[in-house]
């Protein structure tokens, strides 16, 4: 499920017979990803749209209601606009301010149980486009670690 940001998902458990969470929230994603879900799971999948979590009013207020359970985050970089990331999917619109904004809501209102950040870019025949690349990417995960740190340990 490429272009993904914000994810509560803990792998085949999340909806298996003993299930570790009982919906998925995938954020931000690249085009539609709702028909990969089987149909026995759709209600227990929620999506948002770039256009939902651009309306800066309207995403904290939904997000901060519907979650009411621990969450695992998993960020797929693949879903930050190119400034902000490189990957090896394309490109999504969100800003890096825009998802620390919604990790923020999240940790303002809900139990954070594990995190994990994905996306890298794979290693090139191009040198020096992969040192450019590994320096956006690191800056990413650095702010992204950084804010998580800071809202792990006020």
């Amino acid at each position: 499920m490429g272009g993904c940001c914000v994810m509560w998902w803990l792998g085949e458990r999340c909806f298996g017979e003993e299930p570790v969470c009982q919906t998925h929230y995938h954020c931000g994603g690249i085009g539609r990803v709702d028909s990969q879900v089987p149909v026995h799971l759709r209600e227990r999948v929620l999506f948002y749209s770039q256009a939902e979590i651009d309306h800066h009013q309207a995403w904290p207020s939904k997000a901060g209601k519907l979650i009411h359970e621990p969450v695992y985050i998993s960020i797929d970089k693949d879903v930050l606009r190119k400034q902000d990331a490189i990957t090896d999917w394309s490109n999504g619109d969100m800003t890096l301010m825009q998802l620390q904004a919604v990790l923020r809501i999240i940790y303002a209102h809900e139990k954070v149980i594990g995190i994990d950040i994905t996306g890298e870019c794979s290693a090139t025949l191009d040198y020096f486009s992969e040192l450019k690349d590994a320096e956006i990417n690191n800056e990413a995960n650095e702010e992204l670690l950084r804010m998580i740190l800071e809202e792990n340990h006020p």
